[in-house]
């Protein structure tokens, strides 16, 4: 009996040791969500001539981007700091109002690897590019454009293109304006018609 009841007392505090383990290694590891933070640069093109670039720190603040317009639709947008060196690279983007498989579309890349910058091309002929374009927004983020060495934490970025829905490019309805012109030249005709009546 006495050794019955022993081996009880040495499961409860076997199981109790146990509970504790577990509970002080999952209150000490980092979580999924720490694991997979990483920093982010985050590029929203808001028409032809304005765009604006943030960058965020795991868990931290956001801080503007320096952003220089080149021309109409191409600008140069550089890091806060330094110590953000990204790879090369050189991705698209989908455009909104070209949807594949149209060979329209926005190209971001860094063309210097160890540079601080990023060239961004919207409207792009990328017919020579290889390549399927990824979703326009956030389904479409690159993971691991470079490393920030401030905290050796990889840089992701997402390209959002706006500028479709504040400069639509519609393409003239051709069946309307045929029927407009049909209309106004049968009006000329008329007209010319009458007058050549009320002549006589």
């Amino acid at each position: 009996m006495k050794t019955n009841a022993s081996l009880r007392i040495f499961k409860v505090s076997t199981l109790a040791s146990l509970g504790i383990a577990v509970i002080a290694a999952l209150v000490t590891q980092p979580t999924v969500a720490d694991i997979f933070d990483d920093n982010s640069l985050v590029i929203t093109e808001n028409s032809s001539t304005s765009l604006t670039a943030t960058y965020t720190f795991p868990h931290g603040s956001t801080l503007a981007c320096t952003v220089t317009l080149l021309a109409p639709d191409q600008w140069t947008v550089t890091l806060p700091f330094e110590s953000e060196h990204l790879d090369e690279f050189s991705n698209l983007w989908q455009e909104p109002e070209n949807p594949p498989p149209t060979t329209i579309g926005n190209r971001i890349f860094n063309a210097n690897s160890g540079s601080n910058t990023v060239s961004v091309i919207s409207d792009f002929n990328a017919g020579g590019i290889a390549g399927t374009p990824r979703p326009n927004g956030f389904s479409g983020t690159l993971f691991g454009i470079g490393t920030d060495s401030a905290n050796e934490t990889q840089i992701d970025l997402t390209f959002t293109d706006n500028a479709a829905t504040s400069e639509p490019h519609a393409a003239p309805d051709t069946g309307s304006t045929f029927g407009l012109l049909f209309v106004s030249l049968l009006a000329l005709l008329g007209a010319s018609r009458l007058r050549s009546i009320q002549l006589a």
